[in-house]
């Protein structure tokens, strides 16, 4: 790599740390004692919208009281690094029009809300109400994108503190919905997650400390049942030497610090990450949930989390084992392929490892759980595409080799090259991020990835 490639890389990563750090340590002090003790304030199922403009409210009619089992589906959207609530606001309104095209109107108890309603920070919540000969069910569906990390300074302190924040959300939304919902006799409450970027790894750290997932049930007794644990764009590897442009090691620590405690974990320079790797304190209850997906850009279009850490691939024999290979779906949704690893982790193993982890050994453990890999490539989306700067995508994806197995170290190979052959947002698009109107003009590309996952996830919470 030339200097001058290592140059431009440290003033396109390190100038917008250092301004918001600047801007905001001064206020940091007057902030943290807003934070600490910060407790997420409930917001109403049943009925109209409060009157207090602090408090959030779904933009919903009352829940059906009928005296018959009802399932409550929680999903929890966590966004990332500078992030907001309304971050995830597409896959949020792709969720609750997966479900509206699984039911008729008869089915559906509320009242539609606005695309405003929508792409708002308020959660949605959904109530459907089946018939058949002997019984109705009624499943309630709450989207919820999570409040208690937003803004720069939330997500600056590191990957523990953050977590501890969301899970404390979590436990406060369960509760209240637990509550809620309990005239009607419930019968079990789900819970997923799908956490972008940084809000991966807030959530994988969350999960230890949720009350319902350790106990397996809510304050009311109530069943709680673990059932999507998403990651999107997310640095499961950390970003120590997997930046997009390979910098040598004395760089990462000044890029670290100016992004204080967070930039500590994600360069690795604490042992969160690690920890958050062997420790079975955090991999039991990740373990619980019925399937874990990782979605990940291939083909350097991801300038914050390029594809070995979002995909947590390195050089192993790891097996990869494709699935749905040749599905129309897929290509349709921008998927170039979907994977499998097999669950063969051994909690019994000693954790205490006494020594820093490499990738390798980090990926192989991650693989170990067991995971749902998607890759997708958004290059066609980019604002500046390859085809200006000589790449061919529509061929290169002819010479995609079908195989119906794969070891990690030829994903890497196959998957992680393509830089500087486009201008790299993929870090965005791949989730349409949704924060604002540039964001959703520049990423709408991703809405069809997003399509996919939605339909996925509502689709398993349906089934029996």
């Amino acid at each position: 790599m030339t200097w001058p490639m290592i140059l431009l890389y440290a003033v396109l990563m390190g100038l917008p740390f250092a301004v918001v750090a600047f801007a905001f340590r001064s206020s940091e002090r007057v902030a943290s004692s807003l934070i600490v003790g910060q407790t997420w304030k409930p917001i109403s199922f049943l009925g109209p919208r409060a009157v207090d403009d602090d408090v959030p409210l779904p933009h919903v009619t009352n829940v059906p009281n009928v005296p018959h089992s009802t399932r409550l589906h929680v999903i929890v959207l966590v966004h990332g690094w500078l992030g907001t609530p309304l971050e995830m606001g597409y896959l949020k309104q792709s969720l609750y029009q997966c479900i509206r095209r699984r039911h008729d109107d008869q089915e559906l108890q509320l009242r539609s809300p606005s695309t405003k309603d929508i792409l708002s920070k308020d959660p949605i919540a959904v109530s459907t109400l089946r018939h058949n000969e002997t019984h109705c069910e009624t499943q309630s569906f709450v989207i919820h994108s999570a409040e208690c990390n937003s803004g720069p300074i939330l997500t600056s302190d590191g990957i523990e503190a953050g977590g501890r924040r969301v899970a404390a959300e979590i436990d406060s939304l369960v509760a209240y919905y637990e509550k809620e919902c309990s005239g009607r006799e419930l019968k079990e409450i789900t819970i997923s997650l799908v956490g972008n970027s940084l809000g991966g790894l807030y959530a994988r750290h969350a999960i230890s400390q949720v009350k319902a997932l350790s106990t397996g049930q809510g304050p009311s007794g109530a069943k709680v049942v673990p059932k999507f644990f998403v990651t999107t764009c997310t640095p499961h590897l950390g970003v120590s030497k997997n930046t997009y442009v390979k910098l040598p090691r004395w760089m990462e620590t000044p890029i670290a610090h100016v992004m204080q405690q967070t930039g500590l974990d994600l360069f690795r320079k604490s042992d969160i990450i690690q920890d958050m790797t062997v420790n079975p304190r955090f991999l039991r209850p990740l373990l619980l949930f019925r399937q874990r997906i990782a979605v990940a850009n291939v083909y350097g279009t991801d300038f914050q989390v390029p594809t070995p850490t979002a995909a947590f691939l390195a050089d192993t024999q790891s097996i990869h084992e494709a699935i749905n290979v040749g599905a129309e779906t897929q290509s349709s949704h921008n998927i170039v392929m979907e994977l499998q690893t097999p669950q063969k982790i051994d909690l019994s193993e000693d954790y205490s490892l006494g020594h820093r982890l490499s990738d390798e050994e980090v990926s192989m453990r991650l693989d170990q759980i067991g995971w749902t890999k998607i890759l997708v490539d958004m290059r066609q989306h980019m604002p500046i595409t390859g085809k200006f700067m000589g790449d061919n995508v529509p061929e290169e994806k002819d010479r995609l080799v079908v195989r119906s197995r794969w070891t990690a170290r030829e994903l890497l190979q196959e998957f992680d090259r393509g830089h500087f052959r486009h201008f790299p947002l993929g870090h965005t698009v791949a989730v349409a991020n949704s924060k604002d109107a540039l964001n959703r003009y520049l990423t709408h590309g991703g809405k069809a990835a997003m399509d996919y996952l939605a339909d996925h996830i509502i689709n398993g919470l349906e089934e029996a």
